[in-house]
Formats: C-alpha cells, sequence, structure tokens
C-alpha cells in the first residue's frame, strides 16, 4: 500500500468513525485503524476545487462564502488548517469538515496545539483554554483523535496544499507535521526573499522540478495572496482579525474573498474580562458564595454563583483536600476520641502545618468522619479560593518532595 493510499483510507476511516451517517462500515466487518500518514492524496473533483485561508472559527463566513459560489456536491473544499481558537466558531467549523464527504483539510498549528493541550502534552494559551471551554470535557479524546488524524499535506493533481511550507528535502509522502505546521510560534522564522516570495518554494521548485502543481498554504500573512501567478498562493489574509476570507477557485484560477468582524479582538477582550472576573471570584471569601453551590434561586448572583462554580471544579479543592486528609491520618493516626490525647494530637498536627493550613486542617479533622462537600465548603468559609487552592498547593509541592 503506497503512502497516499494508506493516507486515503485512514483519513476517511477517521470521518467514517465519528460520523454515523457515512456509509463506510458495513455488517460485523472490523477495520483496524491505520496509521497516521502525512499525505492524503485525493482524486481531481467533478467540478471545482476551492481552497480556503485561515478561519479560526470563522464558520458562518466560510459558509457565506461557498454560497456565494454555488458550492455543491460536486466541487471540493480544501482549507489550509488553524480551524480553531480566536474565532467564535471552532467547533461547529471543525464539525462540518468532520462531517462532510467532499471538505477536508491539513493540519495547522492551532489543532495541533489544541490535541497536545488534551492529551496534556503542551500547556495551554488563552486561546485553547477558550476553546476548550466551549466543549464538553467528555468529548475532548475523541476530538483530539480526529485532529490528529489530519494530514501535512493534501495533494490533487491540480494542487499541493499544506498549512505552513514544504521540507524541500522529503517527498510529500515523508512531510513532517512539526515542519508544515511551523511549530513554536512567534520564534519559528521563515525566510523570504525580497518579492515576499519564501525561500522554501525556490528550493522546493530545485529540488522537485518535475512538478509544476501549484503550491497553496496559509498560516501567515503575505503582501499579496498571488505570490507566484499559477504557482504559489498565500491565503492567510487575517479573516479572524477582521481582514478577509480568501479563496483560490480551480481550475479557472481566481480569488475571492470575504469580509470578517474582528472576532480576535472581541475574543481576548472577552478572556480578559473572564480572568479579571476570576481573580475576584478566587479572591472573595467562600462564604460569600451559596456553600450548597446550587444556582437556582440564587436571584442577581445566580452568574456569580455560576461562575465560583466553575472555578471550584476546575480547582477541585474538596477532591485535593481528601486525598490529604487521607495522608495525614496515616501519619498521625486517626484522631483521639477525648482528653488530653486530642489535645497532644492537635499540637502534633499543627506543628507539621504552616500557619495558613491550621484553621483548614483544625475544622476538617475535627471530625472524625469526612464531611461532605456542602459542609467542607462551610468549615471553610472564612477562606478564600486563592488561599484555599496555595494551601492545597503546597502540600502536593511537600508530599512530592517526601516520596
Amino acid at each position: 500500500m503506497t503512502q497516499s493510499t494508506c493516507g486515503q483510507i485512514n483519513y476517511f476511516y477517521r470521518k467514517c468513525l465519528m460520523n454515523p451517517a457515512i456509509p463506510c462500515l458495513h455488517g460485523d466487518h472490523t477495520v483496524q485503524e491505520p496509521a497516521f500518514c502525512p499525505l492524503l492524496n485525493l482524486p481531481a473533483a467533478r467540478g471545482r476545487t476551492v481552497v480556503v485561508g485561515d478561519l479560526h472559527g470563522c464558520f458562518r463566513e466560510l459558509m457565506a462564502l461557498l454560497e456565494s459560489l454555488a458550492f455543491g456536491p460536486d466541487d471540493l473544499l480544501l482549507f489550509v488548517g488553524d480551524l480553531l481558537d480566536r474565532g467564535p466558531h471552532s467547533w461547529e467549523l471543525a464539525g462540518y469538515f468532520r462531517d462532510t464527504t467532499n471538505a477536508f483539510c491539513v493540519l495547522g498549528n492551532h489543532e495541533r496545539r489544541v490535541a497536545r493541550v488534551i492529551r496534556g502534552q503542551a500547556s495551554a494559551a488563552w486561546t485553547q483554554h477558550q476553546t476548550l471551554a466551549a466543549m464538553p470535557r467528555a468529548q475532548w479524546e475523541p476530538w483530539a483523535t480526529w485532529l490528529e488524524s489530519l494530514p501535512a499535506v493534501i495533494e490533487t493533481p491540480e494542487l499541493i496544499l499544506t498549512h505552513s511550507r514544504l521540507d524541500p528535502q522529503r517527498s510529500l509522502n515523508a512531510q513532517d507535521p512539526y515542519h508544515t505546521c511551523a511549530v513554536g510560534g512567534e520564534s519559528v522564522h521563515i525566510p523570504k526573499d525580497g518579492a515576499d516570495i519564501p525561500l522554501w518554494y525556490h528550493a522546493w521548485k530545485e529540488a522537485h522540478p518535475e512538478d509544476k502543481r501549484p503550491i497553496a498554504f496559509g498560516h501567515l500573512a503575505h503582501q499579496r495572496v498571488v505570490l507566484v501567478p499559477g504557482g504559489l498562493y498565500a491565503l492567510d489574509t487575517g479573516a479572524v482579525n477582521g481582514g478577509l476570507l480568501s479563496a483560490l477557485v480551480l481550475p479557472s484560477g481566481h480569488m475571492v474573498d470575504l469580509g470578517c468582524p474582528d472576532y480576535f479582538s472581541q475574543a481576548l477582550a472577552s478572556w480578559r474580562s473572564s480572568q479579571r472576573e476570576a481573580v475576584s471570584i478566587r479572591n472573595r471569601p467562600i462564604s460569600s458564595f451559596r456553600n450548597d453551590g446550587a444556582e437556582e434561586d440564587a436571584g442577581p448572583d445566580r452568574e456569580l454563583v455560576t461562575a465560583f462554580n466553575k472555578i471550584w471544579s476546575e480547582l477541585n479543592p474538596y477532591g485535593r483536600f481528601c486525598r490529604h486528609r487521607e495522608a495525614l491520618l496515616a501519619s498521625h493516626g486517626s484522631l483521639p476520641e477525648h482528653g488530653a490525647q486530642r489535645s497532644r494530637y492537635y499540637q502534633t498536627l499543627r506543628a507539621s502545618l504552616p500557619p495558613g493550613l491550621h484553621v483548614l486542617f483544625a475544622k476538617t479533622l475535627i471530625h472524625a468522619r469526612l464531611l461532605p462537600e456542602p459542609e467542607f465548603r462551610s468549615h471553610l468559609s472564612s477562606l478564600s479560593l486563592e488561599e484555599l487552592d496555595k494551601n492545597l498547593t503546597f502540600l502536593e509541592s511537600r508530599q512530592l518532595q517526601q516520596q
């Protein structure tokens, strides 16, 4: 099996796997999922091929552009990557490419980052936090699997498509997505000549003179879209930043575009506002919120209670406390029932903890039984979430040092 054939099977298999409406698996037959292939080879479209630049959640704008082109089932939609982050409808956009049989995209650096954040292999910037907050956690893993299936390169008989660049020293079926995605953010420099043409394009043409197909890519904005007429197209025209959504239409070779709102500025302002609110909530006493966490009948404070519950859930102080309570009981023994022994027990316990933790454990270990979560909250009413989180983080750090 060739690399390109493997790419076709792999990508289409995952489309079928995540969309039961696509009739590819029948009866009791079992199909073993192929390994990732860097190249997806597609046959020529019966109609037109529409190649779209970076979208970043601009789903409605894509739909409007396709409607203006009367895009139909005989046409082929190709996308340069960066479905996710910054814009308002990242997952609707990803769902469209996942579920539409004549729509395909290459892996962008933002898809790669989101998948790695889900896998615990990378830290999240504010854009990934915002994107993942819009998707239930139970759906993260299936989405990571689909994102990881996206090819580094797509080729058709009339076009080569990648996210940011090609490696001239490798064939199309051996391109590394780490390279094609230009992983590393602003620290990655892609040199260009005086005409704004990236040097990798010249090197690619020298290494592969027999391949006359044009190349389309995105990732970075350039001075113009048509860098080399009939040869190189830079399709990232800043749609999510209030620029244009640009598309190349083949075989005619003409360009179309559509103006977009500045979603990036809106998303950044929203994130900063949410962070200011989160800081405020984290520093307020827990007693200022409903101890039972109920959002019903919260009146005008309902949004505040909802925000508090979300942060409480993310920090998981109750679960973390339960683990440390067990560790303390294991090291200090069970709480004596009464008298001098109980007093000495508390003295020993207090000596093992910094002052900031005395209230936390004195009020919770005083009960021999494990407190239910609402009672746990009520006993900590004088603390803020910020203080509680710092206390628990200190314990976790010390526990790691003792292991």
